[in-house]
């Protein structure tokens, strides 16, 4: 099984490789040819196996001067891994969101270690759960959608707009600032980012959480305003 990325050190065993007038052999992976070829004894041979089609199987052939040889079906490219989703796909843009990539080729094949990055940042933590499954830390990254990459010894892949950095919500104020201490005072807050997510958010007096929140605004822009009544 090679990298069809190339480079794979392959050793060839037979006959008569270093025969009288055998001259220099030429090693063919499907017809492209190998480098590195050296001639160790009469029947062993090393050399650095070609770029290949990730998957492909193919034949070898062996020429020299005194003439050819072939073996069929000698060898298969391993398949380049791929990336289908990236679980959740969002986060805080601050980092450290645990996220889960799903799909192929992560660890089985000799893969060796996998490489994950976000928008070129490198992930942490990265844990091999299957083949189809890994696990790690994303970095800390710019508000917006950035673009994964996974890279190992059989190739890389990359997922455009894969997973989403959320702004870290801002308050700049509240009107009113003071109201009754029994609570169920109507206030307005301003601030930045209080649409990221789905759901509204939470809101909390002094540890204590307020009731009837109401979004007023989901742009997500500054002034972004929200509304509540604290009991």
């Amino acid at each position: 099984h090679l990298s069809a990325l190339g480079g794979t050190e392959v050793v060839l065993t037979g006959l008569h490789f270093a025969a009288t007038r055998a001259g220099v052999p030429q090693i063919l992976f499907d017809g492209v040819p190998a480098s590195a070829v050296q001639v160790i004894d009469d029947d062993t041979l090393l050399c650095l196996a070609p770029a290949g089609i990730p998957g492909a199987r193919g034949a070898l052939e062996l020429v020299n001067q005194n003439g050819s040889a072939s073996l069929s079906d000698a060898f298969r490219y391993r398949a380049w891994p791929t990336l289908a989703s990236v679980s959740p796909a969002h986060g805080v843009e601050s980092g450290g969101t645990r996220v889960t990539l799903n799909g192929s080729g992560f660890l089985d094949d000799a893969a060796g270690p996998n490489a994950i990055t976000f928008d070129g940042v490198p992930a942490t933590g990265l844990a091999s759960v299957s083949d189809t499954s890994l696990t790690c830390l994303v970095p800390a990254g710019v508000p917006g959608l950035a673009t994964v990459e996974l890279a190992n010894a059989n190739g890389h892949v990359e997922l455009a707009n894969a997973f989403r950095y959320d702004p870290r919500i801002d308050v700049s104020g509240v009107s009113p600032a003071t109201g009754s201490a029994r609570g169920g005072l109507r206030v307005e807050i301003a601030g930045s980012a209080f649409a990221v997510g789905a759901d509204v958010p939470q809101v909390f007096f002094g540890g204590a959480p307020a009731s009837e929140v109401v979004r007023v605004s989901d742009t997500g822009r500054p002034p972004s305003r929200a509304s509540w009544a604290a009991r």
